[in-house]
């Protein structure tokens, strides 16, 4: 079995109001994901753990968010 450790972590900070920070365990260094709300500070949170883990995936999968939302953007595998 592989134990994959996600490299972000959520810190919720109390005196900041209650807003989400993600905790990069390899830098140490944290950022605010500028919210409040618990469900999509963990979107937010997956995603971050995602990129780091697959960058070329994540790619692919900006395409198909992009080819969604702009009608002028081919999605992945058509010819455009």
């Amino acid at each position: 079995m592989i134990i994959v450790k996600n490299r972000f972590r959520l810190i919720p900070y109390r005196s900041e109001g209650g807003m989400y920070y993600l905790h990069d365990n390899h830098t140490g260094k944290r950022v605010s994901l500028e919210t409040k709300d618990q469900d999509r500070a963990t979107e937010l949170l997956v995603a971050h753990n995602e990129a780091a883990r697959e960058p070329a995936f994540n790619l692919f999968k900006a395409r198909v968010y992009m080819a969604a939302s702009d009608p002028e953007v081919s999605p992945p595998g058509h010819a455009g």
